[in-house]
């Protein structure tokens, strides 16, 4: 009972599926999250998760009036929060045969195996929107205007964002630059192309009319 009623979280420092977990992690790779071993390393978000894990357990334990280890065992938690599966499916992966209170046979079990999954969809969730925010850039960029009132007053370094739109019509802008700029240069060569063959034509000529000039002109036999 002292430990239903109990805030504290439940020690797992000391169970034996972590302390192996956490003997794999200590061969890693500074430049991933895999080490040597091609092991899934234990991070802080993963003891994070355990946490809330265990917590989520022993909510369950209260509300089902039975003690913590019959909902799932710390091994399941641990793993859990290790592979951190998503669906039902990575989650048998861990665990075919889940406990009564996770079987998704009865509407009970429904829920708790909804809430679990959604639990540790949302710990995952967190943490790629934390990498995210790391790796890229801010998603609004800002631009200098001087923009000037009806009255004739200027205004100089206001900055405003650019906008989606904005950004699109540029892009189009050039892309109908480089099609007139293509255009140009294809009417370019194709004169050019006029020119060579009228010059062509026109050697061709003086060299015909100039034949038929010299076997005119030539001594008659």
């Amino acid at each position: 009972l002292d430990l239903w009623n109990s805030n504290k979280v439940e020690s797992y420092t000391k169970n034996e599926t972590y302390t192996r977990i956490m003997k794999l992690s200590k061969s890693t790779d500074p430049t991933g999250n895999i080490n040597t071993n091609n092991t899934i390393l234990w991070t802080d978000a993963n003891g994070a998760l355990l946490k809330e894990l265990i917590q989520w357990r022993k909510q369950v334990a209260l509300k089902e009036e039975c003690l913590p280890g019959m909902v799932c065992s710390m091994d399941l938690l641990v793993c859990m929060a290790w592979k951190r599966p998503t669906n039902e499916s990575n989650l048998r992966r861990i665990l075919y045969f889940l406990p009564p209170l996770l079987e998704n046979v009865e509407d009970k079990s429904k829920k708790n195996m909804k809430a679990l999954l959604f639990l540790i969809q949302s710990a995952v969730d967190r943490q790629q929107e934390s990498l995210l925010e790391g790796l890229l850039p801010p998603l609004s960029t800002t631009t200098t205007t001087t923009t000037s009132s009806r009255s004739g007053a200027a205004t100089a370094g206001t900055t405003t964002p650019r906008s989606s739109s904005s950004a699109a019509r540029s892009f189009d802008s050039i892309l109908q630059s480089r099609d007139v700029e293509k255009t140009r240069a294809h009417k370019r060569r194709w004169k050019s192309a006029l020119r060579t063959t009228a010059l062509v034509a026109a050697g061709a000529t003086a060299v015909f009319v100039g034949m038929s000039m010299a076997r005119k002109s030539g001594p008659k036999r």
